[in-house]
């Protein structure tokens, strides 16, 4: 049920007002008896009851695009208002990223936009091959489940052959073609043989393409897809393909229905009660590559000492159009706080060594959150930050820091008193770091990273004692070495202990969160899921929430 449940989730935090609205029509064939059509629902909510009682099965019709978009792109694609691009076929086939959000129902229609055409068959018609996939990462390199020749009769859609210049946006009714996805089922597109092709929308650093522009500001699940899908060399595209579908999906009742959509509501509620007790507060976040923001998590107009700080966003493939995408910047917006200082470095570890590098230790930035107030050289005024944020480990893992295996042993132990476990760790940790002297040495101011991380939070709890300490675990990706080791739980594990040792919370993203590691490459923008698109910060932002939330009603 998890990933039912962050798929639907994921649709609702899409849409403003799920199943509500109605968009301009797509186009439908010349004459209407040529081609089947389906009742148009752009963004519209029908249902099917068998019986009018609350617990009767109902069936829900809804698009997968906000109507707002849909219409838009259509008047974008059909004026030429944006640079289109016509797929090659040594690339197919193309699978749409935001897998887990196009199965689960019945595809019920597709909208193409179709930019150019092949030859017509003897009936007129034109093909665009469609398949149904395995949406897990393993699932899009193997053979599709399912293949279909969609078929688009060229009088029916006044439709050239043999065109360069189509533009039109047309809707197939896909009733016929009896097209059921499971929840593990997603579908690619377009085979060498094809007559119909496409268009998609390239990678655009500058920012310039429209369509691309109102995709990833309101739609950002969209962007980029998968080639190669049913091919050992999958690759991840910087390019976005802009279908449209309708599904029908089946509820077990309207309760169960209705219980999902008050999920939405009850989530911006809490945003709302949150936004009332943090407007105003100030926010600071200490973390690696996944946190950094260019202009932000180096700008020495919050702390001198950020200046030379290596960032990793914006990439052209991940086009954040400012820092509000990121789950922090998100979290600013939603909550209405202030940015205090963003001290994250792309590449840093906890167990790293500042001679070498200033940013690669953790202990080295933990007491430089607070901001300088355009003041560096006056501390008097400085200004502390209220919540911190911290995001970072991942790169240790990934280039094997010392680890302290007992101390996960001791965590781990049956029947494991974990107070006396870490009152004892911390001490011997402490003791340590005290004997070493003032210069922080890897090696010799701590020996694994878990003692870093709890001389870090600990430095942070002594300098910023009133601030709100916020420990996120780490999320597993596609990278081989987050996968079938127990590292990665010895990680989480710790971190866990250290925080709640030290009175931090922990966002338990590992468990708890919606990028898992199942559909990461849904939510990613590097092939290995490493890091998040612009849905996967939201995502993120989503449980940073919920643990905010929960903190504070929980005392």
């Amino acid at each position: 049920m998890k990933k039912l449940t962050c798929a639907l989730l994921a649709l609702l935090l899409a849409m403003s007002a799920l199943f509500v609205g109605c968009a301009e029509k797509t186009d439908s064939p010349a004459s209407e008896t040529s081609t089947p059509s389906v009742e148009e629902t752009s963004g519209a909510e029908t249902t099917t009851e068998t019986t009018t009682e609350d617990l009767s099965p109902i069936t829900v019709t809804s698009t997968y695009l906000p109507a707002e978009v849909s219409a838009s792109l259509k008047t974008l694609f059909e004026t030429k208002a944006a640079t289109f691009k016509q797929y090659s076929a040594s690339l197919a086939p193309y699978a749409i990223r935001d897998v887990f959000n196009i199965g689960n129902g019945v595809l019920k229609s597709i909208t193409i936009p179709v930019v150019a055409t092949g030859a017509a068959d003897d009936n007129g018609d034109f093909i665009l091959t469609m398949y149904v996939v395995d949406n897990s990462y393993a699932g899009l390199r193997k053979k599709a489940l399912e293949t279909y020749e969609l078929k688009v009769n060229g009088a029916a859609y006044e439709i050239q052959a043999n065109s360069t210049s189509v533009y039109k946006f047309v809707k197939l009714d896909l009733t016929d073609y009896e097209i059921e996805l499971s929840e593990e089922e997603s579908v690619a597109f377009f085979s060498a043989k094809d007559t119909l092709f496409p268009a998609y929308l390239a990678a655009d650093a500058t920012h310039s393409n429209q369509a691309l522009n109102l995709l990833k500001k309101d739609f950002p699940q969209i962007t980029g897809y998968f080639t190669k899908v049913g091919t050992a060399n999958l690759s991840n595209s910087d390019g976005t393909l802009f279908y449209d579908f309708e599904f029908e999906r089946t509820y077990e009742n309207r309760r169960a229905y209705n219980e999902i959509l008050a999920e939405e509501t009850a989530y911006q509620n809490k945003i709302a009660e949150l936004k009332s007790i943090y407007q105003g507060k100030k926010l600071s976040v200490i973390g690696d590559s996944i946190s950094t923001f260019n202009g932000v998590s180096n700008n020495t107009s919050y702390n001198k000492t950020i200046g030379n700080n290596a960032v990793w966003y914006p990439k052209n493939n991940v086009n954040f159009y400012n820092y509000t995408y990121t789950y922090w910047g998100r979290l600013l917006n939603d909550l209405g706080m202030e940015l205090c200082v963003n001290n994250a470095w792309s590449g840093s570890r906890l167990y790293g060594n500042p001679s070498i590098n200033y940013a690669d230790n953790m202990l080295g930035r933990a007491t430089e959150l607070d901001n300088d107030n355009r003041t560096p050289n006056n501390p008097s005024d400085d200004i502390n930050p209220d919540v911190i944020l911290v995001y970072i480990g991942i790169n240790d893992l990934h280039t094997g820091s010392p680890n302290d295996a007992n101390l996960y042993k001791n965590l781990t132990a049956a029947n494991a008193d974990q107070a006396s476990v870490m009152n004892n760790w911390i001490a011997s940790v402490e003791q340590t770091a005290q004997n070493s002297g003032s210069t922080i040495t890897p090696g010799t101011t701590y020996t694994s990273w878990e003692a870093a991380y709890a001389l870090s939070i600990k430095a942070m709890r002594e300098k910023y004692p009133n601030a709100e300490i916020y420990c996120m675990l780490l999320v597993r990706s596609q990278d081989s070495r987050d996968t079938g080791n127990t590292l990665f739980e010895h990680y989480n594990c710790c971190i866990s202990a250290i925080a709640e040792y030290f009175g931090a919370t922990v966002i338990d993203q590992a468990n708890d969160g919606y990028l898992l590691q199942e559909n990461c490459h849904a939510y990613g923008s590097d092939l290995k899921s490493l890091h998040p698109n612009q849905k996967g910060h939201e995502l993120m932002e989503r449980v940073v929430v919920e643990t905010i939330y929960k903190k504070k009603k929980n005392g």
